[in-house]
């Protein structure tokens, strides 16, 4: 949608409860927003955003500050998840030094997506209120690439909102990369900031997405909690209540 910054894109139209579906316009998804253009931020204005949740570490804002259109102020709702690859948290380097292969790599971003569950209990149910207290959409939900942190997120509001498992997973893999840059990135920024150095094609694995990282985080979820209802009800509050209110808000 966006030039500057990677997979940004909306929600609406897919499938929820009751043959209903996400209203259009309402809620966002992408990666940071540090480089949007000219053309980006005269579409982002247009659209009027009221909320921009920011799942990025502190020293990940700090490297890559948002850019937001001039005379727009939405409410910026950081929500810093440290557990990811992009925020380099010190079990996935620690994992990443004990196996630099790509077989590491793989293993320690499904430990990632293992870790998400704990990592955003509570942090959905300040999001969630701020939705339902309004103005809470329009709603941008972004981390560094808008595949991790975003994925899992827009996963548990999908399921909040009624969306089947395969549109959930539809949604999450549609996200798109240049897996090779990436991987160059990723490992440059990984000898800058610990020290470990590490092959570029080893760190393809964690530059793109899998149907099998998004089921590692449900499967926690619902070994941790009894079910991903269960998750929500404790990790974002979620009661029938506050659901309806959310559906309603929300879908068409």
């Amino acid at each position: 949608m966006f030039t500057g910054s990677s997979n940004f894109r909306e929600l609406g139209g897919l499938p929820a409860a009751d043959g209903r579906r996400v209203r259009h316009g309402l809620i966002y998804r992408a990666g940071h927003l540090a480089h949007l253009s000219s053309d980006d931020l005269a579409g982002l204005h247009a659209l009027q955003v009221k909320l921009v949740c920011d799942l990025r570490s502190h020293k990940e804002r700090e490297r890559l500050p948002s850019r937001l259109p001039d005379g727009q102020t939405p409410e910026i709702l950081t929500l810093s998840v440290n557990e990811d690859a992009a925020a380099l948290s010190r079990s996935f380097v620690d994992r990443l030094r004990a196996d630099p292969t790509s077989a590491g790599v793989r293993a320690a971003i499904l430990a990632v997506y293992r870790g998400q569950p704990r990592a955003f209990h509570g942090k959905l149910s300040v999001l969630v209120d701020r939705i339902l207290a309004g103005p809470g959409v329009p709603l941008i939900i972004h981390c560094h690439a808008g595949k991790d942190r975003t994925g899992f997120v827009c996963a548990m509001l999908l399921h909040a909102l009624g969306a089947p498992r395969q549109s959930i997973f539809e949604n999450y893999l549609a996200s798109l990369f240049d897996v090779q840059q990436g991987a160059i990135d990723m490992a440059k920024l990984l000898k800058l900031d610990t020290g470990v150095d590490i092959d570029p094609d080893a760190l393809r694995p964690l530059c793109g997405v899998d149907e099998a990282y998004l089921a590692a985080a449900f499967d926690a979820a619902v070994e941790q909690y009894g079910s991903l209802d269960g998750y929500l009800q404790q990790a974002a509050a979620m009661t029938p209540e506050r659901t309806a209110q959310l559906r309603e808000l929300l879908l068409e």
